[in-house]
């Protein structure tokens, strides 16, 4: 079966409090443009990501979360001296990397919240079994290759998407548009 896939590049969700105290209680998270998966959306505001040799200026994705999330790539993790930063799906956050956040001087160190984003398939509401908890998909082109342990994760979207952070997209050479997804269900 084929999917579009989607590089997703570093970003961060934040709750309310933490918005509130990075931007104040006048501010507002204001939507810039949709994503793929509906009721996402990237939007106006930006944060940095301060570790200990270097910081990255990240775009927040909307809406607000239940608990603040960052996600990176293990090279910007590299860029910016953090380390052992746990590869998770996005909102597997307890026990992860602390960060620290920043935005106008001001600053919040928080105890968790940073991941490095394990690749995902997402799928339509009740198609999870259809493609199982974990898949392979193959890339053609220049640089093509297999990925193994795909994890599918059923979300509101139109079709199947791949999500592959910025590393992993740049590794089949940065212009991917389609894969085929194989398992024994399909």
């Amino acid at each position: 079966m084929e999917v579009k896939v989607e590089i997703s590049a570093r970003h961060c969700h934040l709750c309310r409090g933490d918005f509130v105290r990075l931007f104040g209680e006048e501010e507002s998270l204001n939507f810039v443009r949709g994503l793929s998966v509906k009721g996402d959306f990237l939007s106006d505001k930006k944060v940095d990501v301060i570790g200990a040799k270097g910081t990255l200026k990240i775009s927040v994705v909307g809406p607000f979360r239940e608990r603040t999330q960052v996600e990176l790539s293990k090279s910007d993790c590299f860029f910016i001296g953090v380390k052992d930063v746990p590869l998770r799906l996005s909102g597997e956050i307890d026990g992860s990397a602390p960060v620290i956040l920043g935005f106008g001087g001001k600053k919040i160190e928080l105890d968790e919240g940073l991941i490095v984003a394990k690749r995902h398939l997402h799928v339509r509401w009740g198609e999870l079994s259809k493609f199982g908890g974990v898949v392979s998909v193959t890339i053609d082109g220049e640089r093509g290759g297999r990925l193994d342990k795909v994890a599918v994760r059923e979300s509101n979207v139109d079709e199947a998407v791949l999500h592959l952070d910025t590393d992993e997209g740049n590794a089949f050479g940065g212009s991917i548009f389609v894969c085929q997804v194989e398992n024994n269900n399909l």
